[in-house]
């Protein structure tokens, strides 16, 4: 069975300067424990290794508890742009929690896809990322607005429309392969998290403290698409969507943490 090959980038509880309190939504700071984020989003083969499993998408184990039509479970939503390392679009964020329940049983029949450090524990989950984990990835200890340190958009930096508002020359009107804007990399090394697509995180958007897999409640998205403006791709914008909801923009993005951070299912 083929299986995702997920590259693991360590976000630390404690920098290389000692600090470890990092500043999110509005100065407000919190000092989350270590995880670890994939460097890119989850791409159309990634994800098609979880279509294509015999117990990945039609097992209906990965999909209790979730406020999903069954039409809507049935098959995934198109990918528009047909490229396999490209990221994975038109995902609900009903389908990338599904995925991720799925690829968390596989890590732990496969340890070899987990960071060494996590491959004798039992208590790690992958799953979307919290509020301050995906803010932590992106903005690093001091807060960046833009993932590379400028506090205005650099052209060239991220797979955004950049014509609009003439923030830049470039616009490709389509995804890209994930990793082709090293400039554009976050304090931790990780990839795309401005422009290309724009990635769900846990949180519901009206109760930024609820990260619960139940209800239907409007959820959010980060970090700007290939079709939105520089603004979108900052990294302290957010957009929501309701969790049904795929469009050839939005896509998704995993992390592994300790189980105690995120609600686990009783599958």
């Amino acid at each position: 069975m083929l299986l995702p090959d997920i590259e693991w980038v360590k976000i630390p509880k404690v920098g290389e300067n000692g600090q470890s309190k990092f500043i999110y939504q509005k100065d407000k700071r919190e000092s989350p424990p270590d995880f670890w984020m994939a460097r890119y989003p989850i791409t159309y083969a990634q994800f098609q290794t979880f279509i294509d499993a015999a117990d990945g998408w039609r097992n209906p184990r990965w999909w209790e508890g979730l406020s999903i039509l069954d039409e809507q479970r049935d098959k995934p939503f198109n990918q528009n742009f047909l490229y396999w390392n490209h990221p994975r679009e038109n995902v609900s964020w009903y389908q990338a929690v599904a995925f991720c329940r799925w690829l968390t049983e596989q890590a732990q029949q496969h340890p070899e896809l987990l960071p060494a450090e996590a491959r004798d524990k039992k208590d790690w989950r992958i799953s979307l990322p919290t509020k301050w984990q995906w803010e932590k990835a992106a903005q690093g200890f001091e807060g960046r607005k833009y993932p590379w340190g400028s506090d205005s958009y650099q052209p060239g930096h991220a797979n955004i429309n950049e014509t609009y508002e003439n923030a830049g020359p470039h616009y490709l009107q389509t995804t890209s392969a994930v990793g082709m804007y090293p400039q554009g990399a976050s304090p931790y090394g990780l990839l795309d998290l401005s422009g290309n697509v724009w990635e769900w995180y846990l949180n519901e958007h009206a109760n930024l403290d609820d990260i619960q897999e139940s209800g239907s409640e409007v959820r959010v998205l980060r970090g700007g698409s290939w079709s939105n403006a520089h603004n979108d791709a900052a990294a302290v914008r957010r957009r929501r969507n309701y969790p049904s909801s795929g469009d050839d923009y939005v896509g998704c993005r995993v992390v592994l943490s300790r189980s105690a951070l995120v609600p686990v299912p009783s599958l």
